[in-house]
């Protein structure tokens, strides 16, 4: 199993897109820690998380949103696993953080709980390297129109599947 934009293969030209970005990891335990604190104070609501209805792009771009709206520097990444000769891409977020980026995994355990994200620590190659976009709507432009909403800064929190905890 191999990441598509790992150094093993390199590029997989993706929707059109050919430029993978690798980043270092973060270990700014302040900055991990402040956007552990953003995740864990949202969670779905009347939603069912279920892949190809509501996945991993759909929760990284509620992902993005949070962080985003919450001051932190979040971008939408994409990338892929190549096993058995099948391809099967996932999208997850990165934070920007003085040091490097903090890797947020959208799906993994919170398919099975209410939480919006969850830092990865340690993260697999997959995580480190792959295709960035700035926005929903940046991905969109590449994008089919169902691989996700389309939401901006802008949109009424009222308007997504997410609550503030109370």
């Amino acid at each position: 199993m191999v990441a598509c934009g790992s150094p093993e293969i390199g590029p997989y030209a993706i929707r059109g897109i050919d430029t993978v970005t690798n980043v270092t990891l973060s270990t700014n335990e302040t900055a991990i820690k402040n956007v552990e604190t953003v995740l864990n104070e949202f969670e779905f609501v009347g939603v069912v998380l279920e892949s190809n209805k509501f996945d991993c792009s759909d929760i990284s771009e509620l992902i993005w949103y949070v962080l985003n709206n919450n001051g932190m520097d979040a971008l939408l990444v994409g990338n892929c696993i190549i096993t058995d000769d099948t391809i099967y891409g996932h999208m997850f977020v990165w934070v920007n953080a003085s040091d490097g980026m903090i890797v947020v995994e959208s799906t993994g355990e919170n398919w099975t709980t209410s939480r919006l994200g969850e830092v990865m620590h340690d993260p697999p190659d997959l995580y480190t390297s792959g295709w960035v976009w700035s926005s929903p709507t940046k991905f969109l432009l590449k994008g089919k129109k169902d691989d996700m909403r389309g939401i901006t800064l802008d949109t009424p929190i009222e308007e997504l599947p997410i609550r503030r905890k109370k």
